[in-house]
């Protein structure tokens, strides 16, 4: 008995534990695509911004005011985003209340985190897109002791390598960012549909870390294990038996 109670135990640990098993982590390929993607679009945040706000024009408009700036023609502006680009041209008051005054904005109305990013790029999630905002400094040719001009450029990351990398894995993923979350991928259900586990990663981002949640195709029971398994309750039932047979024999050749 004590021998049947120890293979079945056995047996259970073999089935539910794994020696040295530790929590599923995401693919290291996927984590660089998407640190590449986002260090990509840094860039490119970085370089544009530094190269508008070279423009001599925008110091003389950036000492105007807001009603001066939309009365101005895109020529006289000189600030057109590019396909998948917002850009926002302000002001940052050194007196009174302070903050950010929004001179104009392209696309119109276009959401840039500029104060959070005047301290450096910033990851953030706006219409369902992930941006890197970038924010780069203008020196106003008048009243510099009121204001400073600065101009922002936000990026969009692409995604195309990673969500790619997911579908070809089954899985998909979620992106939280600045208390925002964007989805990646598609996860199938219904019937048949593979089981499935979820994965937790913190992704290193401009502005403060950013937290992935991955859904992946859980992986198929170990063949080992199970035959192991299988093994141990064989060899346990199989030694039940013997001591049982031998029991009775002993029982039958005891004196009576």
């Amino acid at each position: 008995m004590a021998l049947a109670v120890a293979g079945v135990a056995g047996t259970v640990m073999i089935a539910v534990v794994r020696p040295g098993a530790s929590a599923p982590a995401p693919s290291p390929q996927l984590m660089a695509e998407l640190d590449a993607a986002i260090a990509q679009a840094r860039r490119e945040a970085e370089a544009r911004a530094m190269a508008l706000a070279a423009r001599p024009r925008l110091g003389w408009i950036v000492a105007t005011d807001e009603a001066t700036v939309r009365n101005l023609t895109a020529a006289e502006l000189g600030l057109r985003a590019e396909p998948g680009e917002r850009i926002q041209l302000g002001q940052v008051m050194l007196k009174g209340a302070g903050g950010v005054a929004s001179l104009i904005a392209d696309p119109r109305g276009a959401e840039i985190p500029v104060a959070q990013a005047a301290f450096g790029p910033q990851l953030f999630i706006s219409d369902r897109s992930l941006y890197v905002a970038a924010v780069a400094a203008i020196v106003p040719r008048d009243r510099r002791d009121e204001l400073r001009g600065l101009l922002a450029v936000a990026r969009p990351v692409d995604l195309t390598r990673p969500l790619r990398r997911m579908a070809g894995a089954g899985g998909s993923a979620r992106l939280d960012v600045g208390g925002r979350a964007l989805a990646l991928g598609v996860v199938p259900t219904g019937p048949g549909a593979p089981a499935r586990q979820i994965v937790e990663a913190t992704l290193p981002a401009p502005g403060g870390p950013a937290r992935l949640r991955l859904s992946m195709v859980a992986p198929a029971p170990s063949r080992r294990r199970a035959a192991l398994g299988a093994a141990l309750m064989f060899v346990t039932v199989f030694g039940a038996g013997v001591l049982w047979t031998l029991g009775r024999a002993r029982g039958a050749a005891a004196p009576s």
